[in-house]
């Protein structure tokens, strides 16, 4: 009898999943769920609970088994009108079974004298299932079907397609064939004008330099000689436009090899606080000349020696330099270094150069950086200048990892700073004349005497960062004052020129009265001074902007008491001090007449006799018959050039005396550099030539000679 009611109590859960599965959409989930609870709890009374327990909620479970049957009625109902696949049998198999469960109802409680109709409607309810099933097998089939010649029609779209597309790429490969050949043809036309351009600047360079190699040269001889005051402004008008355009022509060069992408940086190990010292010694004659003071400060931090490229450091700290100069008409221009490490063991460093000039308007300072343009035209008609140096620097610093650019207010002066990314030597990198023992200097105390704030602030941080005690004063008089109250100072650093009734000069001799055990170094923006009388007491007179390593010298000789008489530091080169005899031996190697001419009389001027080689075979030749001591060689000459002479001659080692040869060129790029270098030549000089630079070579072979 339990059987019996558990069969009845899950059949009608069983038939509404069945329905639930058929036609999903059209019953909710709730009566799904509904009918599963109620059906599983009425079937755990069946199981568990006494035959009276269950027998009683029976007559519920019937209520709520026809209030279900209803709802799959209404569910039906609902599929039929949608059209659903089997609905309406379905619906003849539920009456039939809802019929015959409602007269077993009836017959179990004494209403109806038929029994047994159950069977006959499960049985022609599974009759409807299969049937049921049938159409959805039939349907399923047929759908395969269907999507099995979609598939084929597919496969052959795709057969069709791939065919087309195999098509496209034998075309598609027959034109990247054309275009790669049509691409290497320009890429070869290309090339061609690039080396073209080269070429043709090259050759440009060259011949105009030839003739300003005669205009600077023949000028700075010019000057040599014994000339009136007009004269004297002639020959300088001459020299000076001649270094401007030599200028123009360098921007020009330079300006062409960026717009071609041939501007390369050479990497070396320098150092780098000579190199900015280097920069400034360039312009101290000019800021001197116009009374401005140049003033530098290197920060402790910033490395010694570098890694990168320092040519290019040098050009970019010039023409700011250059231009600070030459907007500048009385002030001062101050340069900064500081340094930055950076993560990757690189370090950053940052350049400032700051001046007491016109300024620059806000709203055009963008003009700056653009090629050929100036602020506005009357700054090119009155200062000069093609616009193209800033462009050139701001090339410069991006190659070398860094950012240039400018604040400025009108009328207030402007600063232009710009930084480079270099890699730092290793720490024992010291040259050995470089390496101070500063002991000597600790605890010491010194007199700054100083009208300019700036160096001032420059001069007292080189002393505190050799540990020296120092007292301030802005004037001679403000220096006396702290004497009177202490005099108890080992040395004393006097600017010669300050405002007022006395100079530094004057302030010298009267410590030499008044205190002459305090040795005094003399700070000087003038080079006019060699005949200038000096007191006992003054050991040194330096040249500004000061130089660190420079004055350390300095202060160690005067306080150990090693230069008795007063040293000025000179820029001026003696060659009697090397070669009072002149018996170095020189041959010049030169086609081009005007410049034998000029190289000719500047080595007459140094009282040096040179012999003359008209191309490369006659300077094989003149080395075969005669031992020469430095051979200056033209690199481009007829019949043989400079470079294959040089080759020649070093090929003769084992039968001629080897001389030191000095490359002369127009064009002294990295590549005619590193041309040369292979060929064995020591050294190279750019034309046009200045007398010194020719004359630190014959003091070079000099001093090896000797």
């Amino acid at each position: 009898m339990r059987i019996n009611f558990l069969t009845f109590y899950m059949g009608f859960p069983s038939f509404f999943l069945f329905m639930y599965a058929l036609y999903p959409k059209r019953f909710y989930k709730w009566a799904l769920w509904t009918v599963l609870t109620v059906s599983g709890f009425v079937s755990m009374l069946a199981i568990f609970f006494p035959i009276p327990v269950f027998a009683s909620v029976l007559q519920w479970y019937q209520l709520f088994f026809v209030v279900g049957a209803l709802y799959g009625l209404f569910a039906l109902s609902v599929a039929i009108r949608h059209g659903d696949d089997g609905a309406r049998l379905v619906l003849l198999g539920v009456l039939a079974l809802v019929g015959a469960a409602v007269n077993d109802i009836l017959f179990t409680n004494g209403l109806s004298p038929v029994d047994g109709l159950i069977t006959f409607g499960l049985i022609f309810f599974i009759f409807m299932q299969s049937i049921i099933l049938a159409m959805r097998f039939a349907k399923a089939f047929q759908r395969v079907e269907a999507l099995s010649e979609e598939l084929m029609f597919s496969q052959k779209e795709t057969e069709a397609a791939y065919y087309e597309l195999s098509q496209h790429k034998d075309k598609l490969e027959e034109t990247v064939l054309e275009r790669t050949a049509e691409l290497e043809v320009a890429i070869q036309e290309a090339e061609g004008a690039n080396k073209a351009k080269s070429d043709f600047l090259a050759a440009m360079s060259h011949e105009i330099r030839t003739p300003m190699n005669g205009i600077i040269g023949m000028s700075s001889l010019l000057r040599g000689t014994e000339l009136n005051e007009e004269q004297e402004d002639f020959v300088e008008t001459i020299r000076t436009s001649g270094d401007s355009l030599l200028t123009i022509i360098n921007d020009i060069l330079d300006f062409s090899k960026i717009e071609a992408g041939k501007l390369e940086l050479e990497e070396h190990t320098f150092n780098l606080h000579q190199t900015v010292e280097s920069a400034l010694d360039l312009l101290t004659q000019k800021t001197a000349e116009k009374g401005v003071e140049l003033i530098s400060l290197i920060e402790h931090d910033v490395p010694k020696w570098v890694v990168s490229d320092s040519t290019r450091i040098r050009q970019i700290l010039v023409n700011l330099l250059s231009n600070a100069v030459k907007f500048t008409a009385d002030g001062e221009i101050f340069v900064q270094v500081k340094s930055e490490k950076l993560d990757d063991g690189k370090v950053k460093i940052n350049f400032a150069v700051k001046d007491s000039g016109i300024g620059i308007p806000q709203e055009k300072i963008n003009r700056l950086f653009q090629p050929f343009s100036q602020v506005d035209s009357s700054t090119t008609r009155k200062y000069g200048g093609t616009g193209l140096g800033l462009v050139i620097c701001r090339r410069l610093c991006n190659l070398m990892g860094g950012e240039i650019g400018v604040t400025s207010v009108e009328g207030d002066g402007s600063t232009f700073f710009f930084d480079i990314i270099a890699e730092a030597a290793p720490d024992d990198y010291v040259r050995p004349d470089e390496s101070f023992n500063s002991p000597i200097l600790i605890g010491k105390r010194a007199l700054i005497v100083d009208d300019n704030a700036t160096n001032l602030k420059v001069l007292s941080y080189i002393l505190q960062g050799w540990d020296v005690q120092f007292e301030k004063a802005t004037s001679a008089d403000e220096a006396l004052a702290i004497l009177e109250k202490d005099h108890a100072f080992d040395f004393a650093l006097l600017d010669y020129h300050m405002p007022g009734s006395m100079d530094g000069l004057g302030l010298s001799f009267e410590m030499n009265k008044a205190y002459p055990d305090i040795p005094v170094v003399t700070l000087s923006s003038s080079f006019d001074v060699t005949q200038l009388k000096r007191p006992d007491n003054l050991k040194f007179w330096l040249y500004k902007p000061v130089k660190p390593e420079r004055l350390k010298s300095s202060l160690f000789q005067v306080l150990e008491d090693t230069t008795p008489e007063t040293v000025v530091e000179t820029e001026v080169l003696d060659p009697d001090q090397f070669d009072p005899d002149r018996k170095v031996k020189i041959l010049l190697a030169e086609d081009n007449v005007v410049n034998q001419k000029v190289f000719l009389r500047i080595l007459s001027k140094l009282n040096y006799i040179a012999d003359l080689a008209s191309d490369g075979v006659e300077a094989v030749e003149s080395v075969q018959r005669q031992d020469y001591d430095v051979v200056f060689m033209d690199v481009q000459m007829p019949n043989l050039d400079g470079i294959e002479a040089s080759k020649e001659i070093r090929d003769l080692a084992e039968s001629v005396n080897q001389p030191s040869i000095v490359a002369l060129t127009a064009e002294a790029n990295p590549q005619v550099l590193k041309e040369c270098e292979e060929a064995g030549m020591n050294g190279m000089l750019q034309k046009p030539a200045h007398i010194d630079d020719i004359l630190r070579v014959l003091l070079k072979v000099s001093r090896a000679k000797n």
